[in-house]
């Protein structure tokens, strides 16, 4: 798989969704939701503020537009649950905020990164880390369930 690192030129704040599989059942439920079986232990009962974060992440990563799923949403979320989620993987690896703590596991050096780059506060910064942390994790059982390897292009961020 071909990873095109960029920096994000999203105006979206950066997420703070510790959890994916609410943000992938929140983007599925707004597709025709082909995986609610798969994702049927996930719940969606949030509160108001809640959705706004997963909402938030949706549209960091464009799968959202103003509450509705993209085009590239409508593309993804009509494929194969391995293959949704491949290509969430890839989506979220292109993020170079996301990029640099896959490559480096240095949750340190994100926090500085979303200090300085994004001007978040420290303890702001911290909260965010921990959705990265998390998903990252995910990445990482997606990539050994599927037996991914990954080409990566940092040309984008050079």
């Amino acid at each position: 798989m071909l990873i095109k690192v960029t920096k994000s030129k999203n105006s979206v704040t950066f997420p703070q969704a510790n959890e994916i599989y609410k943000m992938i059942k929140l983007v599925d439920s707004k597709c025709d939701g082909l995986l609610q079986e798969v994702l049927s232990n996930f719940s969606l009962d949030m509160v108001s503020r809640q959705t706004d974060y997963y909402e938030n992440a949706a549209e960091y990563f464009g799968l959202l537009k103003d509450g509705e799923p993209s085009r590239i949403a409508r593309h993804i979320f009509r494929l194969d649950r391995n293959r949704v989620f491949v290509s969430l993987v890839q989506l979220i690896l292109e993020d170079y905020y996301f990029y640099i703590y896959f490559s480096t596991r240095d949750v340190k050096q994100l926090q500085r990164l979303l200090n300085v780059e994004l001007m978040l506060n420290p303890a702001t910064a911290r909260r965010r880390s921990s959705t990265v942390v998390n998903w990252i994790k995910w990445c990482d059982s997606v990539i050994k369930e599927n037996n991914i390897t990954l080409r990566i292009d940092k040309d984008g961020f050079n």
